[in-house]
């Protein structure tokens, strides 16, 4: 069995790629987590948020010279002020509330690690699924995208909350007569902010759910 060195060293290495965008050989390397350690829910996670589909599909072949080239640019990559990475305290902040499955804190915490250190692609990579698993999140609370979300509180109640106006449009749309999926559909704001949005007023217990 290998060391949980090895597995760390790998799921990093596959988030590497993915932040650059190289999807497939991100793929792999999370596969190869999975020859060596099967149950790793990780590994299972990021296969399942990029395909869409459980783990247990071969993996894609690529050019083990990339990964090769990929470890050389890591080793050497210069450490920031004090010794180390500058993005690296918030990076560290973004992986606790992903333990912690607090996806909007994450998400925020790995954007700030990304903007204190753009040139870093494990923490893109981190962003991007984050904002995936704070979708699957909502859409796995709700029970499908077809369901109807009613507004608990009054809209007088609502007022005195502290909601951004993007928040404002997006609770403007709950009647309580179309779907999630309408309402992402239609929002005028970007989706992420909405799946966003649909997530804090489930958890805060502000809507309920109802049948088309």
């Amino acid at each position: 069995m290998a060391d949980s060195k090895t597995i760390q060293d790998l799921l990093e290495r596959g988030l590497y790629h993915y932040g650059l965008g190289e999807v497939g050989k991100a793929l792999q390397l999370w596969h190869e987590v999975l020859a060596l350690e099967p149950g790793n829910e990780m590994a299972r996670e990021y296969i399942e948020i990029e395909t869409g589909q459980p783990a247990g599909q071969a993996a894609p072949v690529v050019d083990e010279d990339v990964f090769d080239l990929e470890s050389e640019m890591l080793e050497e990559a210069p450490p920031g002020p004090g010794g180390k990475n500058p993005g690296a305290e918030e990076f560290f902040t973004g992986q606790q509330m992903l333990l912690a499955e607090r996806w909007p804190e994450a998400e925020q915490a790995f954007l700030t690690a990304h903007r204190l250190e753009p040139n870093n692609p494990l923490y893109w990579a981190h962003v991007e699924l984050t904002r995936a698993r704070l979708v699957k999140d909502t859409i796995e609370k709700v029970g499908g995208l077809d369901k109807v979300p009613r507004l608990i509180p009054s809209m007088k109640e609502l007022a005195k909350m502290n909601f951004t106006q993007e928040e404002g449009f997006i609770l403007s749309l709950i009647n309580g007569e179309i779907s999630f999926e309408d309402v992402i559909a239609i929002s005028p704001v970007p989706r992420g902010t909405t799946y966003r949005t649909l997530h804090r007023l489930l958890a805060d217990g502000l809507i309920s759910i109802g049948e088309a």
